[in-house]
Protein backbone atom coordinates (compact mmCIF):
# COMPACT_ATOMS: atom_id res chain seq x y z
CA UNK A 1 0.00 0.00 0.00
CA UNK A 2 1.15 3.98 -0.86
CA UNK A 3 1.77 6.15 2.08
CA UNK A 4 -1.50 8.04 1.80
CA UNK A 5 -3.25 4.94 1.82
CA UNK A 6 -1.64 4.05 5.11
CA UNK A 7 -1.89 7.31 6.82
CA UNK A 8 -5.90 7.85 5.76
CA UNK A 9 -6.22 4.27 7.76
CA UNK A 10 -4.48 6.45 10.44
CA UNK A 11 -6.61 9.02 10.39
CA UNK A 12 -9.73 7.09 9.65
CA UNK A 13 -9.18 5.35 12.96
CA UNK A 14 -8.75 8.18 15.18
CA UNK A 15 -11.87 9.67 13.97
CA UNK A 16 -13.37 6.51 15.32
CA UNK A 17 -12.12 7.48 19.00
CA UNK A 18 -8.25 5.54 18.63
CA UNK A 19 -5.92 6.69 19.87
CA UNK A 20 -2.68 7.25 18.14
CA UNK A 21 -0.90 4.75 19.65
CA UNK A 22 -3.84 1.92 18.92
CA UNK A 23 -4.28 2.98 15.33
CA UNK A 24 -0.62 2.59 15.02
CA UNK A 25 -0.76 -0.74 16.20
CA UNK A 26 -4.30 -1.77 14.52
CA UNK A 27 -2.36 -0.87 10.87
CA UNK A 28 0.96 -2.35 11.49
CA UNK A 29 -1.14 -5.70 12.27
CA UNK A 30 -3.29 -5.42 9.10
CA UNK A 31 -0.76 -4.19 6.63
CA UNK A 32 2.76 -5.60 8.03
CA UNK A 33 4.36 -2.37 7.72
CA UNK A 34 5.89 -1.46 11.09
CA UNK A 35 5.04 1.17 13.89
CA UNK A 36 8.44 3.17 13.72
CA UNK A 37 7.61 3.73 10.07
CA UNK A 38 4.30 4.63 10.05
CA UNK A 39 5.17 7.44 12.94
CA UNK A 40 7.85 9.10 10.64
CA UNK A 41 5.56 8.89 7.90
CA UNK A 42 2.59 10.62 9.95
CA UNK A 43 4.52 13.18 11.23
CA UNK A 44 6.44 13.79 7.89
CA UNK A 45 2.93 14.53 6.18
CA UNK A 46 1.92 16.77 9.86
CA UNK A 47 4.56 18.86 10.38
CA UNK A 48 3.95 20.79 13.45
CA UNK A 49 4.15 24.58 13.48
CA UNK A 50 7.73 25.79 14.18
CA UNK A 51 7.46 26.93 17.74
CA UNK A 52 9.45 30.06 19.40
CA UNK A 53 12.18 29.41 21.61
CA UNK A 54 10.75 29.67 25.33
CA UNK A 55 12.63 33.04 25.75
CA UNK A 56 12.09 34.65 22.33
CA UNK A 57 10.79 38.01 23.01
CA UNK A 58 8.03 37.24 20.05
CA UNK A 59 5.76 34.36 19.49
CA UNK A 60 5.99 32.78 16.22
CA UNK A 61 2.41 34.22 15.11
CA UNK A 62 3.69 37.80 15.91
CA UNK A 63 7.34 37.44 14.12
CA UNK A 64 5.34 36.34 11.42
CA UNK A 65 3.29 39.07 11.40
CA UNK A 66 5.84 41.85 12.05
CA UNK A 67 7.68 40.42 8.77
CA UNK A 68 4.98 40.56 6.48
CA UNK A 69 4.16 44.23 7.82
CA UNK A 70 7.42 45.26 7.17
CA UNK A 71 7.48 43.50 3.52
CA UNK A 72 3.96 45.40 2.89
CA UNK A 73 5.34 48.71 3.41
CA UNK A 74 8.44 48.65 1.72
CA UNK A 75 6.35 46.83 -1.25
CA UNK A 76 4.48 50.58 -1.00
CA UNK A 77 7.46 52.79 -0.96
CA UNK A 78 7.03 53.50 2.39
CA UNK A 79 9.76 51.35 4.62
CA UNK A 80 9.79 51.47 8.23
CA UNK A 81 12.62 52.94 10.42
CA UNK A 82 13.92 51.34 13.41
CA UNK A 83 12.25 53.04 15.69
CA UNK A 84 9.06 52.95 13.77
CA UNK A 85 9.46 48.88 14.07
CA UNK A 86 9.69 49.44 17.74
CA UNK A 87 6.70 51.50 18.24
CA UNK A 88 4.18 49.31 16.56
CA UNK A 89 5.91 46.32 18.39
CA UNK A 90 5.57 48.76 21.30
CA UNK A 91 1.97 49.59 20.58
CA UNK A 92 0.35 46.08 19.41
CA UNK A 93 2.33 43.75 22.03
CA UNK A 94 3.32 46.00 24.91
CA UNK A 95 6.74 44.82 23.85
CA UNK A 96 10.07 46.61 24.52
CA UNK A 97 12.79 46.30 21.85
CA UNK A 98 16.18 47.16 21.78
CA UNK A 99 18.09 48.53 18.84
CA UNK A 100 19.86 45.14 18.79
CA UNK A 101 17.34 42.90 19.22
CA UNK A 102 15.64 44.94 15.85
CA UNK A 103 19.78 44.39 13.96
CA UNK A 104 19.45 40.56 14.79
CA UNK A 105 15.74 40.18 13.93
CA UNK A 106 16.75 41.83 10.51
CA UNK A 107 19.56 39.57 10.24
CA UNK A 108 17.22 36.42 11.25
CA UNK A 109 15.09 37.00 8.38
CA UNK A 110 17.59 37.89 5.24
CA UNK A 111 15.97 36.06 3.44
CA UNK A 112 12.77 38.41 3.41
CA UNK A 113 14.15 41.43 5.10
CA UNK A 114 17.16 44.38 4.52
CA UNK A 115 18.51 47.32 5.65
CA UNK A 116 19.22 49.93 3.87
CA UNK A 117 19.29 53.87 3.02
CA UNK A 118 16.29 54.87 1.25
CA UNK A 119 13.44 57.25 1.30
CA UNK A 120 10.10 57.60 0.21
CA UNK A 121 9.54 57.68 -2.97
CA UNK A 122 6.38 60.13 -4.75
CA UNK A 123 3.05 58.69 -5.52
CA UNK A 124 3.80 59.28 -9.12
CA UNK A 125 5.68 56.18 -8.93
CA UNK A 126 3.45 53.83 -8.76
CA UNK A 127 0.48 52.53 -10.56
CA UNK A 128 -0.77 50.18 -13.54
CA UNK A 129 0.62 52.48 -16.08
CA UNK A 130 3.89 51.49 -15.01
CA UNK A 131 3.54 47.93 -14.99
CA UNK A 132 2.71 48.04 -18.74
CA UNK A 133 6.42 50.03 -19.44
CA UNK A 134 7.83 47.09 -17.45
CA UNK A 135 5.87 44.27 -19.32
CA UNK A 136 6.90 46.55 -22.59
CA UNK A 137 10.76 46.22 -21.19
CA UNK A 138 10.61 42.63 -20.73
CA UNK A 139 9.69 41.94 -24.60
CA UNK A 140 11.99 44.21 -25.94
CA UNK A 141 14.81 43.30 -23.61
CA UNK A 142 14.29 39.96 -24.76
CA UNK A 143 13.99 40.31 -28.55
CA UNK A 144 17.04 42.12 -28.25
CA UNK A 145 18.91 39.36 -26.29
CA UNK A 146 17.49 36.76 -29.00
CA UNK A 147 19.10 38.91 -32.11
CA UNK A 148 22.49 40.13 -30.61
CA UNK A 149 25.02 38.37 -28.41
CA UNK A 150 26.48 40.19 -25.23
CA UNK A 151 29.01 38.56 -22.87
CA UNK A 152 28.90 38.83 -19.15
CA UNK A 153 31.84 42.20 -18.96
CA UNK A 154 29.71 43.60 -22.05
CA UNK A 155 26.38 44.23 -20.25
CA UNK A 156 26.46 47.34 -17.90
CA UNK A 157 24.78 50.04 -16.05
CA UNK A 158 25.37 53.46 -15.90
CA UNK A 159 23.88 55.98 -13.53
CA UNK A 160 24.58 59.40 -11.46
CA UNK A 161 25.14 59.77 -8.15
CA UNK A 162 25.43 62.97 -6.30
CA UNK A 163 28.66 63.23 -3.85
CA UNK A 164 27.21 64.74 -1.06
CA UNK A 165 26.74 65.16 2.49
CA UNK A 166 23.49 66.18 3.83
CA UNK A 167 22.67 63.71 7.05
CA UNK A 168 23.90 63.25 10.52
CA UNK A 169 23.85 66.68 11.75
CA UNK A 170 27.29 66.51 13.81
CA UNK A 171 27.69 69.19 17.06
CA UNK A 172 30.54 69.23 18.35
CA UNK A 173 30.96 71.25 22.24
CA UNK A 174 34.41 72.17 23.08
CA UNK A 175 36.24 72.85 26.61
CA UNK A 176 38.68 76.11 25.82
CA UNK A 177 40.10 79.39 27.81
CA UNK A 178 37.48 81.85 26.93
CA UNK A 179 40.25 84.05 25.66
CA UNK A 180 41.44 81.74 23.53
CA UNK A 181 40.71 82.55 19.54
CA UNK A 182 37.87 80.61 18.03
CA UNK A 183 39.35 77.53 15.63
CA UNK A 184 38.13 77.95 12.07
CA UNK A 185 37.17 74.34 11.20
CA UNK A 186 35.18 73.94 8.22
CA UNK A 187 32.31 71.02 7.67
CA UNK A 188 31.32 69.57 4.64
CA UNK A 189 27.65 68.96 6.28
CA UNK A 190 25.23 70.36 3.22
CA UNK A 191 27.63 70.69 0.56
CA UNK A 192 27.75 68.97 -2.85
CA UNK A 193 31.47 68.13 -4.23
CA UNK A 194 30.29 66.50 -7.78
CA UNK A 195 28.48 63.62 -9.43
CA UNK A 196 29.94 60.33 -9.78
CA UNK A 197 28.90 58.58 -12.48
CA UNK A 198 29.99 55.05 -12.76
CA UNK A 199 29.85 51.71 -15.60
CA UNK A 200 29.73 48.51 -14.04
CA UNK A 201 29.65 45.22 -15.67
CA UNK A 202 27.63 42.33 -14.97
CA UNK A 203 30.51 40.24 -14.40
CA UNK A 204 31.45 42.65 -11.13
CA UNK A 205 34.04 44.71 -12.31
CA UNK A 206 33.83 48.67 -13.27
CA UNK A 207 34.55 49.55 -16.55
CA UNK A 208 35.13 53.42 -15.65
CA UNK A 209 33.75 56.26 -13.52
CA UNK A 210 34.05 59.91 -14.43
CA UNK A 211 33.75 62.75 -11.84
CA UNK A 212 31.26 65.91 -13.09
CA UNK A 213 32.60 68.87 -11.26
CA UNK A 214 31.27 72.49 -11.40
CA UNK A 215 33.55 75.29 -12.54
CA UNK A 216 32.79 78.83 -13.64
CA UNK A 217 34.04 79.73 -17.50
CA UNK A 218 32.50 82.98 -18.05
CA UNK A 219 32.32 83.88 -21.88
CA UNK A 220 35.52 81.65 -22.60
CA UNK A 221 35.70 77.78 -23.16
CA UNK A 222 38.41 77.77 -20.13
CA UNK A 223 38.53 77.98 -16.38
CA UNK A 224 40.58 78.05 -13.79
CA UNK A 225 39.91 75.23 -11.36
CA UNK A 226 41.49 74.00 -8.48
CA UNK A 227 42.10 70.31 -8.18
CA UNK A 228 42.52 67.55 -6.07
CA UNK A 229 43.15 63.98 -7.00
CA UNK A 230 43.88 60.41 -5.31
CA UNK A 231 46.62 58.34 -6.89
CA UNK A 232 45.19 54.45 -6.98
CA UNK A 233 47.37 52.17 -5.64
CA UNK A 234 49.39 50.14 -7.75
CA UNK A 235 49.32 47.00 -6.28
CA UNK A 236 45.86 46.31 -7.06
CA UNK A 237 44.49 45.03 -9.71
CA UNK A 238 40.65 45.77 -9.11
CA UNK A 239 41.62 49.28 -10.35
CA UNK A 240 39.70 51.30 -13.49
CA UNK A 241 40.26 54.41 -15.07
CA UNK A 242 38.36 57.24 -13.49
CA UNK A 243 37.79 60.91 -15.58
CA UNK A 244 37.36 64.39 -14.59
CA UNK A 245 34.78 66.81 -16.81
CA UNK A 246 33.81 70.54 -15.36
CA UNK A 247 30.24 71.86 -16.12
CA UNK A 248 28.76 75.15 -15.26
CA UNK A 249 26.61 73.23 -13.13
CA UNK A 250 28.42 70.10 -11.92
CA UNK A 251 25.53 68.38 -12.86
CA UNK A 252 25.08 66.00 -16.34
CA UNK A 253 24.16 67.30 -19.48
CA UNK A 254 24.06 66.16 -23.02
CA UNK A 255 27.16 67.06 -24.15
CA UNK A 256 29.17 65.74 -21.26
CA UNK A 257 27.23 62.61 -21.99
CA UNK A 258 27.97 62.78 -25.07
CA UNK A 259 31.61 62.82 -24.34
CA UNK A 260 31.66 59.84 -22.45
CA UNK A 261 29.84 57.38 -24.50
CA UNK A 262 32.48 57.87 -27.01
CA UNK A 263 34.99 57.26 -24.59
CA UNK A 264 33.53 54.35 -23.40
CA UNK A 265 33.00 52.99 -26.86
CA UNK A 266 36.65 53.75 -27.57
CA UNK A 267 37.64 51.82 -24.64
CA UNK A 268 35.87 48.94 -24.91
CA UNK A 269 36.20 49.01 -28.50
CA UNK A 270 40.80 48.67 -27.57
CA UNK A 271 39.61 46.41 -24.90
CA UNK A 272 37.07 43.60 -26.59
CA UNK A 273 37.36 44.31 -29.87
CA UNK A 274 34.36 42.88 -32.41
CA UNK A 275 32.36 43.05 -29.60
CA UNK A 276 28.92 43.97 -28.62
CA UNK A 277 28.09 46.74 -25.80
CA UNK A 278 24.95 46.84 -23.77
CA UNK A 279 24.19 50.23 -21.73
CA UNK A 280 21.22 50.04 -19.43
CA UNK A 281 20.20 53.21 -17.84
CA UNK A 282 17.33 55.80 -17.35
CA UNK A 283 15.06 58.25 -19.08
CA UNK A 284 17.53 61.26 -18.40
CA UNK A 285 16.60 63.97 -21.14
CA UNK A 286 20.94 64.28 -21.21
CA UNK A 287 20.96 59.93 -22.09
CA UNK A 288 18.23 60.25 -25.07
CA UNK A 289 19.74 62.46 -27.72
CA UNK A 290 19.32 61.31 -30.80
CA UNK A 291 23.13 61.76 -32.23
CA UNK A 292 24.27 60.25 -29.13
CA UNK A 293 22.61 57.37 -29.90
CA UNK A 294 23.39 57.45 -33.65
CA UNK A 295 27.15 57.56 -33.17
CA UNK A 296 26.52 54.96 -30.44
CA UNK A 297 24.68 52.33 -32.43
CA UNK A 298 27.94 52.87 -35.52
CA UNK A 299 30.34 51.26 -32.83
CA UNK A 300 27.93 48.88 -31.76
CA UNK A 301 27.02 50.17 -28.62
CA UNK A 302 23.61 49.58 -27.54
CA UNK A 303 21.39 52.46 -25.60
CA UNK A 304 18.53 50.37 -23.75
CA UNK A 305 16.84 52.45 -21.10
CA UNK A 306 14.60 51.71 -18.24
CA UNK A 307 10.78 52.47 -18.26
CA UNK A 308 10.04 55.76 -16.69
CA UNK A 309 9.53 55.43 -12.77
CA UNK A 310 11.19 51.85 -12.68
CA UNK A 311 14.45 52.73 -11.93
CA UNK A 312 14.81 52.62 -8.27
CA UNK A 313 13.87 48.56 -8.16
CA UNK A 314 15.07 47.82 -11.88
CA UNK A 315 18.33 49.79 -12.02
CA UNK A 316 21.51 47.35 -10.16
CA UNK A 317 23.63 50.39 -9.55
CA UNK A 318 20.18 52.17 -7.47
CA UNK A 319 20.52 48.83 -5.70
CA UNK A 320 23.49 47.55 -3.32
CA UNK A 321 26.05 49.77 -5.27
CA UNK A 322 24.56 53.38 -4.44
CA UNK A 323 23.66 52.30 -1.19
CA UNK A 324 27.03 50.98 0.16
CA UNK A 325 28.88 54.28 -1.72
CA UNK A 326 26.65 56.19 0.55
CA UNK A 327 26.87 54.58 3.53
CA UNK A 328 30.70 54.78 3.66
CA UNK A 329 30.50 58.25 2.38
CA UNK A 330 28.77 59.19 5.07
CA UNK A 331 30.78 57.24 7.81
CA UNK A 332 34.40 58.36 6.65
CA UNK A 333 33.36 62.03 6.11
CA UNK A 334 32.44 62.47 9.58
CA UNK A 335 35.83 60.89 10.40
CA UNK A 336 37.63 62.97 8.86
CA UNK A 337 35.81 66.05 9.71
CA UNK A 338 36.13 65.13 13.68
CA UNK A 339 39.78 64.78 12.80
CA UNK A 340 40.36 68.23 11.13
CA UNK A 341 38.61 70.23 13.93
CA UNK A 342 40.52 68.55 16.33
CA UNK A 343 44.11 69.31 15.05
CA UNK A 344 42.29 72.50 13.61
CA UNK A 345 43.25 71.85 9.71
CA UNK A 346 40.50 73.13 6.98
CA UNK A 347 37.89 69.89 6.05
CA UNK A 348 36.40 71.34 2.73
CA UNK A 349 38.17 68.99 0.66
CA UNK A 350 36.92 66.08 3.10
CA UNK A 351 34.42 64.99 1.39
CA UNK A 352 36.23 64.14 -1.76
CA UNK A 353 38.73 62.12 -0.06
CA UNK A 354 35.70 59.77 1.24
CA UNK A 355 34.31 59.75 -2.48
CA UNK A 356 37.83 58.05 -3.37
CA UNK A 357 38.40 55.59 -0.57
CA UNK A 358 34.65 54.97 -0.78
CA UNK A 359 34.30 54.11 -4.45
CA UNK A 360 36.56 51.20 -3.56
CA UNK A 361 34.79 49.85 -1.09
CA UNK A 362 31.00 50.32 -2.70
CA UNK A 363 31.91 48.70 -6.10
CA UNK A 364 32.79 45.08 -4.85
CA UNK A 365 32.65 42.24 -7.59
CA UNK A 366 30.05 40.59 -5.29
CA UNK A 367 28.32 43.12 -4.61
CA UNK A 368 27.51 44.40 -8.48
CA UNK A 369 26.80 40.64 -9.03
CA UNK A 370 24.11 40.48 -6.69
CA UNK A 371 22.56 44.06 -7.91
CA UNK A 372 22.65 42.74 -11.48
CA UNK A 373 20.77 38.97 -9.94
CA UNK A 374 18.18 40.85 -7.74
CA UNK A 375 17.18 42.70 -10.24
CA UNK A 376 16.66 40.30 -12.73
CA UNK A 377 18.81 41.77 -15.74
CA UNK A 378 21.26 39.65 -16.13
CA UNK A 379 21.32 36.78 -16.08
CA UNK A 380 17.83 38.21 -17.62
CA UNK A 381 14.70 36.67 -15.43
CA UNK A 382 11.27 38.19 -16.98
CA UNK A 383 9.07 36.66 -14.00
CA UNK A 384 12.01 38.00 -11.45
CA UNK A 385 11.31 41.26 -12.86
CA UNK A 386 7.43 41.51 -12.99
CA UNK A 387 7.49 40.25 -9.25
CA UNK A 388 9.92 43.30 -8.18
CA UNK A 389 7.42 45.18 -10.11
CA UNK A 390 4.81 44.57 -8.84
CA UNK A 391 5.88 44.12 -5.11
CA UNK A 392 7.29 47.91 -5.80
CA UNK A 393 4.25 49.55 -7.76
CA UNK A 394 2.18 48.04 -4.77
CA UNK A 395 -0.13 45.21 -7.20
CA UNK A 396 0.97 42.53 -5.20
CA UNK A 397 -0.95 39.41 -6.04
CA UNK A 398 -2.77 37.23 -2.90
CA UNK A 399 -0.43 34.17 -3.05
CA UNK A 400 -1.74 30.60 -1.34
CA UNK A 401 0.23 31.17 1.97
CA UNK A 402 -0.93 33.37 4.52
CA UNK A 403 2.20 35.71 4.66
CA UNK A 404 1.45 36.67 1.14
CA UNK A 405 -2.23 37.03 1.67
CA UNK A 406 -1.34 39.50 4.60
CA UNK A 407 1.04 41.14 2.07
CA UNK A 408 -2.06 41.60 -0.32
CA UNK A 409 -4.10 43.11 1.99
CA UNK A 410 -2.01 45.22 3.25
CA UNK A 411 -1.03 46.59 0.25
CA UNK A 412 -4.80 47.24 -0.52
CA UNK A 413 -5.05 49.10 2.73
CA UNK A 414 -2.29 51.06 1.94
CA UNK A 415 -3.73 51.75 -1.92
CA UNK A 416 -6.50 52.82 -0.56
CA UNK A 417 -5.24 55.43 1.91
CA UNK A 418 -3.26 56.88 -0.85
CA UNK A 419 -6.21 57.29 -3.19
CA UNK A 420 -8.31 59.44 0.00
CA UNK A 421 -5.33 61.28 0.62
CA UNK A 422 -5.26 62.12 -3.46
CA UNK A 423 -9.41 62.93 -3.10
CA UNK A 424 -8.59 65.08 -0.21
CA UNK A 425 -6.13 66.97 -1.85
CA UNK A 426 -8.22 68.21 -4.60
CA UNK A 427 -10.78 69.28 -2.95
CA UNK A 428 -8.87 71.82 -1.24
CA UNK A 429 -7.97 75.26 -3.15
CA UNK A 430 -4.33 76.83 -3.01
CA UNK A 431 -3.64 79.83 -3.66
CA UNK A 432 -1.52 83.11 -2.82
CA UNK A 433 -3.00 86.54 -0.83
CA UNK A 434 -2.05 89.25 1.12
CA UNK A 435 -3.31 88.72 5.00
CA UNK A 436 -3.61 91.04 7.88
CA UNK A 437 -3.64 90.12 11.44
CA UNK A 438 -6.63 90.67 13.37
CA UNK A 439 -9.10 90.62 9.91
CA UNK A 440 -11.38 87.92 8.88
CA UNK A 441 -10.99 87.19 5.24
CA UNK A 442 -13.78 85.88 3.43
CA UNK A 443 -12.94 82.81 1.13
CA UNK A 444 -14.41 84.59 -1.91
CA UNK A 445 -11.98 87.36 -1.35
CA UNK A 446 -8.99 84.84 -0.89
CA UNK A 447 -9.90 83.53 -4.12
CA UNK A 448 -10.26 86.59 -6.07
CA UNK A 449 -7.04 88.29 -4.73
CA UNK A 450 -5.42 84.60 -5.42
CA UNK A 451 -6.87 85.09 -9.42
CA UNK A 452 -6.00 88.44 -10.10
CA UNK A 453 -2.28 87.72 -8.82
CA UNK A 454 -2.22 85.29 -11.02
CA UNK A 455 -3.68 87.52 -13.95
CA UNK A 456 -0.89 89.80 -13.14
CA UNK A 457 1.48 87.05 -13.14
CA UNK A 458 0.89 85.77 -16.37
CA UNK A 459 0.76 89.42 -17.46
CA UNK A 460 4.18 90.19 -16.50
CA UNK A 461 5.53 86.73 -18.51
CA UNK A 462 3.66 87.92 -21.30
CA UNK A 463 5.10 90.98 -21.38
CA UNK A 464 8.68 90.11 -20.74
CA UNK A 465 8.10 87.57 -23.68
CA UNK A 466 7.25 90.21 -25.79
CA UNK A 467 10.33 92.66 -25.07
CA UNK A 468 12.66 89.79 -25.60
CA UNK A 469 11.25 89.14 -28.86
CA UNK A 470 11.13 92.84 -29.83
CA UNK A 471 14.71 92.60 -28.86
CA UNK A 472 15.48 89.82 -31.18
CA UNK A 473 13.81 91.93 -34.03
CA UNK A 474 16.02 94.75 -33.16
CA UNK A 475 18.99 93.55 -32.96
CA UNK A 476 17.78 91.50 -36.60
CA UNK A 477 16.98 95.22 -38.11
CA UNK A 478 20.15 96.18 -37.04
CA UNK A 479 22.36 93.64 -38.67
CA UNK A 480 20.26 94.10 -41.65
CA UNK A 481 21.16 97.45 -41.52
CA UNK A 482 24.59 97.33 -40.83
CA UNK A 483 25.00 94.48 -43.85
CA UNK A 484 22.97 97.01 -46.50
CA UNK A 485 25.20 99.93 -45.46
CA UNK A 486 28.57 98.03 -45.98
CA UNK A 487 26.79 96.93 -49.23
CA UNK A 488 26.24 100.28 -50.01
CA UNK A 489 29.78 101.85 -48.77
CA UNK A 490 31.45 99.64 -51.13
CA UNK A 491 29.91 100.71 -54.32
CA UNK A 492 30.76 104.93 -53.16
CA UNK A 493 35.07 103.78 -53.38
CA UNK A 494 36.98 104.98 -55.83
CA UNK A 495 37.83 102.35 -58.60
CA UNK A 496 41.26 103.36 -58.72
CA UNK A 497 43.10 103.25 -55.79
CA UNK A 498 40.23 101.58 -53.32
CA UNK A 499 40.58 103.69 -50.73
CA UNK A 500 39.13 107.31 -51.08
CA UNK A 501 35.46 107.22 -50.76
CA UNK A 502 32.78 109.29 -51.95
CA UNK A 503 30.75 111.37 -49.62
CA UNK A 504 28.52 113.88 -51.64
CA UNK A 505 29.58 116.57 -53.32
CA UNK A 506 31.10 117.44 -56.72
CA UNK A 507 34.88 117.23 -57.80
CA UNK A 508 34.37 113.09 -59.03
CA UNK A 509 34.81 111.82 -62.61
CA UNK A 510 31.61 109.93 -62.67
CA UNK A 511 30.40 107.38 -65.49
CA UNK A 512 26.47 107.76 -65.70
CA UNK A 513 25.88 104.25 -66.03
CA UNK A 514 27.80 104.15 -62.45
CA UNK A 515 29.95 101.70 -63.08
CA UNK A 516 33.31 103.89 -63.25
CA UNK A 517 34.17 106.52 -60.45
CA UNK A 518 37.59 108.35 -60.16
CA UNK A 519 38.24 110.44 -57.29
CA UNK A 520 40.30 114.22 -58.08
CA UNK A 521 43.53 112.79 -56.50
CA UNK A 522 43.94 109.60 -59.14
CA UNK A 523 42.43 111.52 -62.06
CA UNK A 524 44.33 111.50 -65.20
CA UNK A 525 46.44 108.39 -63.90
CA UNK A 526 47.32 105.54 -66.26
CA UNK A 527 45.16 103.12 -64.45
CA UNK A 528 42.15 105.24 -64.75
CA UNK A 529 42.48 105.47 -68.48
CA UNK A 530 43.02 102.17 -69.38
CA UNK A 531 39.90 101.66 -67.32
CA UNK A 532 38.28 103.81 -69.09
CA UNK A 533 39.49 102.54 -72.30
CA UNK A 534 38.10 98.80 -71.30
CA UNK A 535 34.65 99.85 -70.15
CA UNK A 536 32.11 98.64 -72.84
CA UNK A 537 29.34 101.18 -71.82
CA UNK A 538 31.53 103.37 -73.89
CA UNK A 539 29.55 106.38 -72.35
CA UNK A 540 30.92 109.82 -71.55
CA UNK A 541 33.09 110.26 -68.34
CA UNK A 542 31.60 113.85 -66.87
CA UNK A 543 32.78 115.74 -63.54
CA UNK A 544 29.45 115.30 -61.44
CA UNK A 545 28.27 113.89 -58.35
CA UNK A 546 28.05 110.17 -57.38
CA UNK A 547 24.71 108.83 -57.98
CA UNK A 548 22.61 108.39 -54.32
Amino acid sequence: MKAADLLDEVEKLRKDGATLKSAFDAVSRDTGVSVPALRVAYHRAHPRNPGAHGNATLSAEEDATLVALAQAFSMNNMPLSNMQVRQLVQRKWGKELSASWLRRWVKRHKGQLTRRACRALSDKRAGPRVMQSVETLCVELKELLEHHHFTAGGIMNYDETRVVNKGGCMVTQRVESAEKERANALSTRHSTVASLLSFVAADGSVFLSVYVMKAKFEEGQAADVNFKLHAAPRESRREWPRYYYWTETGFLDGDTFAQVVDLVATEWAVRNPSTNLLLFGDRLGAHMRPDTLEKALDRQVYLFFLPPNTSHFLQPLDASPFATFHNLVRRSNKQLVMDGKLVNIDTRDALLASAFTAERKAFLPHIVRESFVTTGLYPFNKDKVLARARDNLGLATAGETVMDQMRAAASEVIQASRERMVAAAGAVRTGQAAVQRGIVHSPAALLAQDKQRTADRLQKEKEVAERAIARVQRREEKTKKRSENAAARVGRFCRVCEKKEHRGGGGWVVCECALFRECPACKGSAIAVEALTRHRGGCDVSSASAPA
